[in-house]
């Protein structure tokens, strides 16, 4: 089931509360309607089928209880019930609320709409099917669009990426439409006027011409031309002065208003994010505008100038199981073969006509310059298109190259360059970033036939995702990183991290050796978290030691377990380490109390169960005495 099949009302009297609601909701892929009274609502839901309702419990006449207890009431399929209040915050009422209604949850106004959020995508969570972002769904779009449609997921985005922009330029002059796009960043707004899909204006703070230079380098004027058009008395531009005086063509006005566009237009395509709005108006006619010919040659500029590998990697990630074909626009390809992004593109025919899966077509030519920017352009222009389907037969070995693909990548790489955003992204799309490679990285993905190399390296790559998806959606950690990137650490920092995750991936796959050599990496760089010491010594104490080295390695490790910061000494890897380090001092019975403690702490730590158990039996103990967590390693009857 799609977001966009499940229907949510919102029942509220207040405008204010009511519309940004239902503007998240819709912006998500949530379909969301508001209604003010309980009358409206009883009539919406006996003409639609909805599967949440979003209920205000202080409404005229009657509270919000008994709207939720009357909807479902009268209908065979009950819908789900989110209630919230900002009057109503006693826990008694809020409990009794709950309790009547069968509500998922109860929100006390004001609150966060990301919180909102959360509720209803953990409410369909059972029944919503991955999705692809809004907007990245239009490379796999029918050969025409639904210009309605179109409009309707631009405005829905909310923002969007500056190296987006010329997505967004190359949808709409498909469409052939006409309006403005409206775009607030980090500067100024931004305003792109379009007639027919074509480019006519650009307004922005860039109070640059451009236009005398540009008439200059090709060639139309001399600088004393120029020189004695700027002189003139007059308010007109400098090409329509020159025009006036006979020293212009308007053929050549063309040309470098145009030029003069896709300079500006270049500035706006940026690492940044910019809040979009597209106004459609159909009453402007300009004689001025980008051409196609000339459009195609500035999105080539464009796309090779200023969109970075890293972003169209991470951007690509969700199409990998997807297959390359012919998009409306194929034809195109042999007209285009002068511009320089299709000449170094791969055999597209080929991919095309063997059906080929986009990964591998990213794997059989990895290392060609501008791959990912000739395959975005070709895109763009509807020269090629995703399948609609993904497939569901698994590669192993293109499926292991791909993930090899991206821990290269992710090598030396902060957080926002592994998730392809910046650091002005709103929280949605960090997480929208992160689930696009959750979509298939995640570990959960993998099938159980998987080699075990596939599976381990997908657990280390995803490991790495989500230590830059958790700290970059939690504002205490975001700024914490930012000042670290700040203050030139942020290359050390990666790096370290990067050693340590590996080294628990390596350590939980029992790889002791590389696992310490990994520890002792992190360890010279004198960067780590206040955890990292459990960890190093865990890998040290499974290594073990010569017997006659032994003696300096214990001195070693209870040098390195007491840099522990005390409010980390009540865990259960803590205490899981400790009793390794009382095993090895011969210790027994004080490290099967260790043990004890660990798995107290944490029941599923199975590590800390079988050490115990060594040390049981070691001991010699009776084993009627074991406790009943010991039936977990016994083997289950068919």
């Amino acid at each position: 089931m799609k977001k966009s099949e499940i229907n949510i009302l919102v029942i509220d009297d207040e405008n204010l509360v009511a519309e940004p609601i239902i503007k998240a909701l819709n912006r998500s892929g949530y379909n969301a309607k508001y209604v003010k009274k309980l009358e409206e609502a009883q009539r919406e839901v006996q003409i639609k089928e909805y599967q949440l309702a979003i209920i205000d419990c202080m409404l005229p006449k009657v509270n919000g209880v008994e709207v939720a207890t009357q909807l479902n009431n009268n209908l065979s399929n009950k819908i789900k019930i989110i209630l919230m209040s900002g009057i109503f915050k006693d826990i008694g009422f809020k409990k009794d609320a709950i309790n009547k209604t069968k509500a998922i949850d109860f929100l006390e106004k004001p609150f966060n709409l990301d919180e909102l959020l959360e509720k209803v995508d953990e409410a369909f969570s059972d029944v919503i099917d991955p999705e692809l972002p809004p907007i990245q769904q239009l490379f796999q779009k029918p050969f025409n669009y639904d210009n309605v449609e179109v409009f309707k997921t631009i405005n829905n985005l909310g923002t969007i990426h500056g190296f987006e922009v010329p997505l967004i330029l190359s949808v709409l002059n498909s469409c052939k439409a006409s309006g403005v796009i409206e775009l607030k960043g980090s500067s100024s707004p931004i305003k792109i006027k379009l007639t027919q899909g074509y480019i006519y204006q650009v307004e922005s703070n860039d109070t640059e011409s451009y236009f005398g230079v540009l008439l200059i380098e090709n060639g139309f004027s001399t600088p004393e031309e120029v020189a004695k058009g700027l002189a003139l008395e007059s308010q007109l531009p400098i090409g329509q002065r020159l025009w006036s005086t006979n020293t212009l063509s308007s053929h050549a006005i063309d040309i470098v208003h145009q030029e003069q566009l896709s300079i500006r237009l270049s500035k706006i395509i940026k690492a940044d994010n910019y809040e979009i709005n597209f106004r459609e108006d159909n009453s402007v006619n300009s004689s001025l505008f980008i051409s196609n010919e000339s459009f195609y040659r500035f999105l080539n500029d464009w796309i090779s100038t200023k969109i970075k590998s890293d972003w169209l990697l991470s951007y690509y990630t969700p199409w990998s199981d997807f297959k390359v074909q012919k998009g409306r626009n194929f034809s195109l390809l042999d007209s285009l073969k002068n511009i320089a992004l299709v000449n170094l593109s791969p055999d597209i025919n080929k991919a095309v006509i063997n059906n080929e899966l986009f990964s591998n077509l990213l794997n059989e030519n990895k290392g060609k310059p501008f791959l990912l920017q000739s395959i975005y352009f070709l895109l763009l222009l509807e020269i090629i298109k995703f399948s609609e389907e993904k497939t569901t037969l698994v590669n192993f070995d293109f499926a292991l190259q791909r993930v090899k693909n991206l821990k290269e990548n992710f090598k030396n790489k902060n957080h926002y360059q592994i998730l392809g955003v910046e650091k002005n992204t709103p929280k949605e799309k960090i997480q929208q970033a992160f689930h696009n490679f959750a979509i298939y990285l995640h570990p959960d993905k993998v099938p159980q036939n998987a080699p075990e190399e596939l599976r381990n390296l997908t657990t280390e790559v995803f490991q790495v995702l989500t230590e830059a998806h958790q700290t970059l959606t939690n504002s205490q950690l975001k700024d914490k990183y930012n000042f670290e990137l700040e203050h030139g650490k942020a290359e050390q920092i990666i790096h370290s991290e990067n050693l340590f995750e590996r080294g628990v991936l390596l350590l939980n796959n029992k790889k002791y050796d590389e696992a310490s050599d990994l520890f002792d990496q992190v360890y010279e760089l004198d960067m780590y978290s206040d955890d990292f010491f459990v960890y190093y010594c865990w890998a040290l104490l499974k290594r073990g030691s010569p017997p006659s080295q032994k003696g300096k390695f214990l001195d070693l490790v209870e040098e390195l377990l007491s840099k522990v910061p005390q409010e980390n000494r009540h865990n259960s890897h803590y205490f899981f380490v400790k009793g390794l380090f009382l095993k090895q001092q011969g210790s027994f019975e004080k490290a099967q109390i260790a043990f004890k403690h660990s798995f107290t702490l944490n029941p599923d730590f199975k590590p800390a169960h079988i050490e115990w158990l060594s040390i049981e039996q070691k001991l010699n103990r009776n084993k009627s005495h074991l406790p009943s967590f010991m039936n977990i390693f016994k083997k289950k009857s068919s």
